[in-house]
């Protein structure tokens, strides 16, 4: 918009299915009340890893209907949450407005998880042979499959994109969206990210060592690894004027972004965090703002011995002596890490604590890494006045996002009635 002041991005409807609440009142619920949602594993014989227990969804396909029977487990935690987020907005997508509606997708594994199964299953009933599996099988792999369901069930025709950025996934696909509705090319942007548990990426992070044997403890001096989880979760994006022309409820501003890459490892982090400084101090130049405006900071905190230290060391080297009155915390330890989905997921308990008012904690840390005297929220607890936060994500490639959501903007007047 060359000439025009930068469009303002909201939040205006919320959707979520992740292992500590299959809907929104849930999550909320949960969070508030530092409630876990780690459980043992039954879609596959976890016995011989370093753990069996993961963050695992039980309700999943809630609010589905009959076509959507047979669909890939990510597509299914993809569209349960984008359907609660839909019907949470009050939107609907008329003729008019479906060519000015988009749909961001971040994923890690897309639809992996079901072929996976599929050679377990073919791998047990013939050991001695080659899998192949038939041609049909590999129609749900390609991770655009997941959007091009997204606009087909919702009527979106404005266009869609998949961001495949590991842990960052999520996060990047948010920063998809911000961009189209900035340049016009969207009114609403139905950003959602998806990754189910899947024994492909569990056992990956078992042979990295990087498998808790017992429990997430982001930050903790005794952390010893992450629990891995799964899950879903939609944002609704949409231009704050068009927001307020249809007198929808603004839950959050999405205020800025900033992106960013190590270099430096197909797996480790940068431990300089010269990626993750840069990705946090580009969100907050977009944002417009100074550290000293942040409130909370929801953190990457995978509970790995790298990654913590790492996490550390950038915001100490961006917020410095400010850190010691802002509190940083980790939801992995209640919903696990959910890969390519944490980011959007991450960012909904960013906006519900804003719009709330409320901390979610950073449950199983006792005793912070030593030489950090940080607040890490152990126990939830109710925070009146918080205006800015930040939201982390730091992924395998050193791929490092960073998003700056504020407040509610204060209500407008609002116009007359739109055309869509």
């Amino acid at each position: 918009m060359s000439g025009a002041a930068r469009r303002r991005i909201v939040v205006t409807g919320l959707g979520i299915c992740a292992a500590n609440g299959a809907n929104i009142k849930e999550f909320r619920a949960s969070l508030m009340q530092g409630i876990p949602g780690i459980r043992d594993i039954t879609d596959f014989d976890a016995r011989g890893y370093r753990n069996s227990h993961a963050g695992v969804v039980r309700e999943q396909g809630a609010g589905l209907g009959p076509e959507d029977e047979g669909l890939d487990r990510a597509s299914v935690l993809a569209l349960q949450s984008a359907h609660e987020a839909m019907a949470d907005a009050g939107l609907e997508i008329g003729a008019a407005l479906s060519y000015r509606t988009m749909v961001a997708v971040g994923t890690s594994l897309g639809g992996m998880h079901g072929h996976v199964r599929r050679m377990r299953h073919d791998f047990d009933q013939n050991p001695e042979t080659q899998f192949e599996g038939p041609f049909d099988d590999m129609l749900d792999l390609p991770p655009c499959q997941i959007a091009n369901l997204l606009c087909q069930r919702l009527g979106a025709r404005g266009g869609n994109s998949t961001v495949v950025t590991a842990c960052s996934a999520g996060s990047n696909s948010i920063a998809v969206a911000l961009d189209w509705i900035r340049q016009d090319r969207a009114d609403v942007v139905i950003a959602s990210a998806t990754d189910p548990l899947c024994e492909l990426s569990f056992s990956g992070f078992n042979i990295l060592m990087a498998l808790s044997p017992d429990k997430s403890r982001p930050f903790d001096r005794d952390r010893d690894g992450l629990v891995v989880g799964e899950g879903g979760g939609t944002l609704i994006l949409e231009d704050y004027e068009h927001a307020v022309r249809r007198g929808a409820h603004i839950y959050a501003e999405i205020a800025g972004y900033g992106l960013s890459n190590d270099a430096y490892h197909p797996t480790q982090p940068d431990p300089q965090a010269g990626g993750a400084c840069r990705a946090i101090r580009r969100a907050l130049d977009d944002a417009g703002l100074q550290p000293a405006d942040i409130n909370y900071i929801n953190a990457h905190g995978t509970a790995t011995r790298y990654n913590d230290e790492m996490e550390l060391r950038a915001v100490s080297s961006v917020y410095g002596e400010l850190l010691e009155s802002i509190p940083m915390s980790s939801i992995k330890s209640m919903v696990g890490h959910t890969l390519g989905a944490a980011g959007t997921i991450e960012a909904i308990a960013t906006v519900l604590a804003l719009s709330d008012g409320f901390l979610p904690p950073t449950v199983n840390t006792s005793t912070p890494i030593e030489g950090y005297r940080y607040d890490f929220v152990p126990q939830a607890r109710m925070a009146a006045g918080l205006q800015n936060a930040c939201s982390h994500s730091f992924g395998f490639g050193g791929n490092a996002a960073c998003l700056v959501i504020a407040r509610a903007p204060a209500a407008a007047a609002q116009p007359a009635g739109m055309e869509d």
